[in-house]
């Protein structure tokens, strides 16, 4: 799928619904593919609210759903094919990529494109709007299941990074009487897109994703990594954590929003599995990050509800390794078990 050599176009647009079904000669699978749905409308169709479906055309309908976010430091987003699309669409699984509002600062440079952290942020982007587009999307794709072919008891979420925080966070907020109230106590939510439709998942994966912010530069101290990367410290002004609450981590005044931003003040006992991926090497986002989050789930809900992978050496987006076989195997056959897929 990352080639357009080798695809046959099987089907021409359906103007309705704006797909056309593909049929992949070199992985031997066929899928409709949407490339531009549009999953909320707030005030107007935004943007960045903005989602890409790949559904299996063959196997046994209706379809498993991986969602993903990415990555970029809560700065920039997309809606990009992922790194998994080959091996989840084999796989029978269906694969959303969703793109939500971000703080923006992005710039070119001589060296390539790059994000200016002296830009002021984009304020409908700060905290939680981000977390609450992926919860619309959700929605979305719950209330639309029938249309896209997906099982909406086989939700799955995964991201990278900032968007393996937004996956910590649906994650934590599934199953949970006062999740959303805590995340958003303005109501926002409920001015994005499918309200009568739930937003859960029934498991989640995240690679390299913050947890508390508050520890992430003691962690790294720790560590003694990633000291003299570009967003260290993160309680400076213009750190994407502070860009994204609105203010300095460790401002009294903004207390009681970091604490909010916490996955792990979400953590209950009835939330779904959830498997965590981190490099030992990671000198922006410290795999403490992730064991910190492993051994809140561990207390609240149980050894059963999380699986923690530590790999050495890899740094913060080693995609070589995340799109290997052998590490999509163990990403899918997880997912297999937390969503009762029987192979």
């Amino acid at each position: 799928m990352k080639r357009i050599t080798g695809f046959f176009l099987v089907a021409t647009m359906a103007a309705l619904i704006g797909c056309a079904t593909i049929h992949d000669v070199e992985t031997g699978v066929a899928y409709r593919h949407f490339p531009s749905i549009v999953y909320a409308e707030y005030p107007a169709a935004h943007n960045d609210h903005r989602l890409q479906l790949w559904v299996p055309e063959e196997g046994d309908a209706p379809f498993p759903l991986f969602i993903f976010v990415q990555g970029g430091a809560f700065a920039v987003s997309g809606h990009a094919e992922t790194f998994f699309n080959d091996f989840a669409l084999a796989r029978g699984y269906a694969v959303a990529s969703v793109q939500h509002r971000v703080l923006g600062g992005l710039i070119m440079t001589p060296a390539g494109p790059a994000i200016d952290y002296t830009i002021p942020p984009y304020p409908a982007a700060m905290f939680p709007n981000q977390t609450l587009d992926v919860l619309a999307a959700i929605r979305y794709l719950r209330a639309n299941a029938d249309k896209y072919r997906l099982d909406t008891t086989r939700f799955a979420i995964g991201g990278h990074s900032a968007g393996g925080y937004h996956a910590k966070m649906i994650a934590a907020l599934s199953n949970s009487p006062t999740g959303i109230a805590l995340l958003d106590p303005d109501n926002i939510s409920e001015t994005l897109g499918n309200t009568a439709v739930s937003g859960e998942v029934m498991a989640a994966v995240s690679w390299n994703g913050l947890s508390d912010f508050i520890l992430l530069d003691s962690q790294l101290h720790e560590l003694n990594i990633g000291l003299d990367a570009p967003f260290y410290p993160q309680s400076s002004p213009n750190s994407p954590l502070s860009r994204f609450i609105g203010g300095s981590l460790f401002d009294p005044a903004m207390e009681s929003i970091v604490y909010r931003t916490n996955p792990l003040n979400y953590v209950h006992s009835n939330m779904p599995p959830v498997l965590l991926i981190s490099w030992r090497d990671d000198e922006l986002v410290p795999y403490l990050q992730a064991t910190i989050f492993a051994d809140r789930i561990r207390q609240v809900a149980g050894y059963d509800r999380v699986v923690l992978e530590l790999y050495d050496v890899g740094g913060h987006f080693p995609v070589e390794q995340m799109s290997n076989t052998e590490h999509l195997e163990k990403v899918f056959t997880f997912l297999d078990n937390a969503l009762n897929i029987q192979r």
